[in-house]
């Protein structure tokens, strides 16, 4: 039977190779890991000895709750939202509720702490905007928003960070989140495939280098019918 030409032997060894790299050319999931979350209120926040001539609005940040998350994000476009902590709107009514003195310095400054992908602690501005009258009709009373933040990993991917907007309408507790989104994953470099003896390409495979394991079972292959052949001849 006679010895295979190197360029076919070379091809049919690396074609289970090249399959094994197309195979894992699909990005991995990004693993996302949150230890910490807290908030740091503006001067604006606090409690009043005198309601009546006070210039601090009664709200209550907290994250007491919060032990961390951990996640993972496999696609383009997967999220993951969970909470943090809480905000309570707790401005009495008496007096007209809110003063035209208490609607000032009430930005807030949260911090997301990561330890996976990255380790860095994030900080969100908030901005918030109370409305001067009572406290409880029906109408929006403070409003607390917030700039969402992207942020690049090394690999390329893009996860986007935001916390949910809080409207408060009354005296009331409302729950704060944050989301992460894969926003786009991490790209998979292609090269060429060899299509055979013609030369020419049938598509593409992962830029993947194998595993030094698989080149020494390719060599190895090589050698043992290379001394085949010897023998035979």
């Amino acid at each position: 039977m006679p010895f295979p030409s190197p360029r076919r032997l070379v091809q049919a060894l690396a074609a289970p190779l090249l399959a094994a790299a197309a195979l894992s050319a699909q990005a991995a999931p990004v693993s996302v890991a949150v230890s910490g979350f807290s908030f740091t209120p503006g001067g604006g926040y606090g409690v009043d000895a005198a309601e009546n001539s006070g210039t601090l609005l009664d709200v209550l940040f907290s994250s007491a709750g919060f032990g961390g998350s951990s996640f993972s994000l496999a696609t383009a476009g997967a999220a993951y939202t969970f909470d943090v902590g809480s905000v309570q709107l707790r401005e009495a009514n008496a007096h007209g509720g809110i003063r035209a003195a208490e609607t000032d310095g009430l930005g807030v400054l949260a911090t997301l702490t990561f330890a996976s992908p990255f380790a860095a602690p994030l900080a969100f501005q908030f901005t918030g905007d109370a409305v001067a009258g009572s406290v409880s009709d029906s109408w929006v009373d403070l409003t607390l928003s917030w700039t969402p933040i992207e942020w690049v990993l090394a690999d390329g991917a893009v996860l986007g960070i935001a916390l949910n907007a809080l409207e408060f309408t009354t005296q009331q507790t409302l729950t704060q989140t944050a989301t992460v989104t894969l926003l786009q994953a991490a790209p998979v470099i292609t090269v060429p495939v060899d299509n055979g003896p013609t030369g020419g390409t049938a598509g593409t495979g992962a830029a993947a280098v194998p595993e030094p394991s698989a080149w020494l079972l390719a060599l190895t292959a090589l050698g043992a019918l290379g001394l085949s052949r010897r023998r035979r001849g």
